[in-house]
């Protein structure tokens, strides 16, 4: 729902989204996902194609509570210029990266708003608030037959994401001449979209005493061949790691989800659990032109 007030010459915006399967209350900071996926079209005043909101559930630990103990994972956005764009969706503001290759490591202070693949899927960087600043870490990894798999994203547990409300709430000033413009843009951007939800395997954490949650993201055209591994940007001799990943780890019980962005591009996210522990909340995964 979006509501308009002109005042000053600008309008406010207030905009408001429902999901019955969220915890009670209102999630109204301005750096939640939604929110934060909003700012381009309707602050900023930038098209945007396709809009998708992706969930995590802990839906076999709920169960027995009759919860879905809904978290974010993010908001999926296309740009007008056919970049794809990942807002995480986690329960703190990440302000700075340091970056891995071999033996050597680099440090970078940035408050990270998302991250942006380019359109020809060759590279991404991290991005932050209103495009300011970004850094060129990353590279995607070429799975043939079209697909790419974007990063491999680690977090030291669900609690790392950020709880979802009933009721996800923003407010913002944008100029009034321009208001019902860019609030279409914003709504037609949402125009068709599934939102997602997804979850581990219900074997997956039988495995290990102690583990971590793994998101491997790939990427290609609409309908593009599934992949079922092996290469989803696992951390395998990361120093993010307290101690090394067993190898080969085989026999992994995995779920693929789906997720379809307008009419170019799909998304498929496999969810694992790998055993061990992280040194940091969230580390990502794949080539690095550092």
């Amino acid at each position: 729902m979006v509501q308009s007030i002109v005042t000053n010459g600008l309008d406010e915006i207030k905009l408001s989204w429902h999901l019955e399967g969220g915890l009670p209350g209102i999630d109204n900071d301005p750096e939640n996902p939604l929110a934060r996926a909003a700012r381009s079209p309707l602050v900023d005043g930038k098209p945007q194609l396709n809009l998708s909101l992706c969930f995590y559930s802990d839906a076999e630990e709920g169960r027995t509570k009759g919860k879905l103990n809904l978290r974010w994972f993010g908001a999926f956005v296309l740009s007008s210029t056919g970049r794809l764009i990942f807002f995480p969706g986690f329960n703190f503001n990440p302000t700075w990266v340091e970056v891995a290759k071999g033996l050597r490591q680099k440090h970078y202070d940035i408050q990270i708003d998302h991250i942006t693949l380019e359109k020809n899927h060759d590279r991404w960087h991290y991005t932050s608030p209103g495009s300011k600043y970004h850094i060129g870490s990353g590279l995607t990894t070429d799975l043939e037959r079209n697909r790419f798999l974007w990063f491999g994203l680690s977090i030291a547990d669900s609690d790392v994401l950020r709880a979802v409300r009933k009721e996800t709430a923003f407010l913002m000033k944008v100029p009034s001449s321009d208001a019902e413009r860019r609030a279409n843009v914003f709504m037609n951007s949402r125009e068709g979209a599934v939102f997602h939800i997804i979850s581990l395997h219900p074997d997956a954490k039988k495995r290990f005493n102690t583990g971590f949650l793994h998101f491997g993201l790939v990427i290609g055209p609409p309908g593009f061949p599934e992949y079922t591994g092996p290469n989803f940007g696992i951390p395998f001799g990361s120093p993010f790691l307290k101690e090394a990943l067993p190898t080969p780890l085989v026999n992994m019980p995995m779920r693929l989800h789906r997720i379809c962005i307008g009419s170019t591009v799909d998304i498929e996210i496999v969810v694992l659990w790998l055993p061990g522990f992280l040194k940091e909340k969230v580390t990502l995964t794949s080539p690095s032109t550092m």
